[in-house]
C-alpha cells in the first residue's frame, strides 16, 4: 500500500476564487503497478476509470506513470467514506477530477483517445486537462468591513509545486507573501500578507508562482472546456 499527502484537485466546476477544493491523506496502490501486472498493449495512450453507475473518467495512460497516481481504499487514516468513492477511486495529481478521479471504482480500461471519448468530453470538455496555477484569499471576505491585519489563503500548481505568492494592493505592486512549508508538490500551500492597511475601500488581488517558475496566467477563462483561470481579487473597507 502506499500513502500519498495530496488532494485530488479541484472540481472542473471550481471558480476563480472557489471552494471546491480540499486536502486529505490518500492511502492506495500505484495504479502503475496494476498496469505492470496487466502489460498494456503498445500503443495504448489512455486509462479510462469506469465507475459502478458506468461514468467514465478518461487520462493519459502516462500519468499513471510519471505522477503518484493510486487506486485509494483509504482516506485520513479511515477507509474511503462512501460520498468520496468507497470501496476504491482513482486519485491523480495535477488533473482535474473529472479527468482522473472515478469514484466508486469497479474498472479500469487501456485503450486510446482515438477510440474513446470519456463522459464529460462528449458534452464539451477537454479530453486532456491538467490543473491550472491557482492562488486564492480566504481571509477577508469579499465586501467584508474589517481592521488592519492579515491577509491569507491557499494556493496550488499540483505536480509543479508553489514556489511564491503575491498579492497587490489597489494599483500598487505585487509583494511577495509569507509561505508555509510546502509538505511536497502536490499539496496546496498556505501564504499569508501582513498588510499594513490604511482605512478606505481596497482592491485586493492575489497570484501564484509555480515551482518552474511560471506565474498564473491573468487571463479570466470559463470552466469549460478544461478549468476556470484568472487572478482572484476582491473589495473589502477597512475601518
Amino acid at each position: 500500500m502506499r500513502s500519498s499527502t495530496g488532494f485530488p484537485g479541484p472540481c472542473i466546476s471550481n471558480p476563480v476564487g472557489g471552494d471546491l477544493v480540499g486536502h486529505a491523506r490518500w492511502l492506495g496502490v500505484l495504479t502503475r503497478q496494476l498496469l505492470d501486472r496487466a502489460r498494456p498493449r503498445a500503443g495504448a495512450d489512455q486509462l479510462v476509470g469506469r465507475s459502478v453507475d458506468g461514468y467514465t473518467c478518461g487520462f493519459p495512460l502516462s500519468a499513471a506513470y510519471d505522477r503518484d497516481c493510486i487506486v485509494a481504499v483509504g482516506m485520513n487514516g479511515e477507509p474511503l467514506p462512501l460520498k468520496h468513492g468507497l470501496p476504491a477511486r482513482l486519485v491523480t495529481p495535477g488533473l482535474y477530477g473529472y479527468i482522473g478521479s472515478t469514484k466508486w471504482l469497479t474498472e479500469l480500461e487501456v485503450t486510446t483517445f482515438d477510440a474513446f471519448d470519456q463522459y464529460w468530453v462528449r458534452r464539451g470538455y477537454a479530453d486532456r486537462a491538467p490543473i491550472k496555477t491557482m492562488a486564492r484569499i480566504d481571509t477577508p471576505r469579499s465586501l467584508e468591513r474589517v481592521a488592519a491585519g492579515p491577509v491569507g489563503g491557499v494556493a496550488w500548481a499540483q505536480t509543479r509545486g508553489v514556489e511564491a505568492v503575491e498579492v497587490r494592493v489597489d494599483d500598487g505592486p505585487f509583494r511577495p507573501v509569507q509561505l508555509a512549508d510546502a509538505l511536497n508538490r502536490d499539496s496546496w500551500r498556505q501564504w499569508r500578507f501582513d498588510w499594513d492597511a490604511v482605512p478606505g475601500r481596497h482592491t485586493l488581488t492575489v497570484r501564484a508562482v509555480d515551482g518552474g517558475g511560471e506565474t498564473q496566467t491573468e487571463t479570466r477563462a470559463d470552466i469549460v472546456p478544461d478549468g476556470a483561470s484568472g487572478w482572484m481579487s476582491l473589495v473589502v473597507t477597512v475601518e
